[in-house]
């Protein structure tokens, strides 16, 4: 399971850096990166473990709030201002 929560952030980051790019420019993935990402969610499509996805979507939920946390700490630095507090919406649990 740890190698599967391990593999789930690369994804997630992989997926992150995607959709940045995807954003930002018109340049896709390497081709390295495709077959990753592609051989993990392959392994993700075989998974029958309900618990073990269930643990992976929460990780993966807080890597991607993490990161992006990071991303908007990192570009206000650049930038030299004061990042934007978190709403209170999302402090709260749902």
């Amino acid at each position: 399971m740890i190698h599967l929560l391990a593999t789930g952030t690369t994804i997630l980051l992989n997926f992150m850096n995607q959709r940045i790019r995807a954003m930002g420019s018109s340049s896709p993935l390497s081709l390295s990166r495709g077959f990753t990402v592609e051989r993990y969610s392959r392994v993700i499509d075989h998974c029958q473990d309900v618990e073990e996805l269930r643990s992976l979507a929460k990780l993966l939920l807080k890597v991607w709030r993490q990161q992006a946390d990071f991303n908007e700490h990192y570009v206000a630095r650049l930038l030299r201002i004061k990042p934007t507090e978190p709403e209170q919406s999302e402090q709260s649990s749902p």
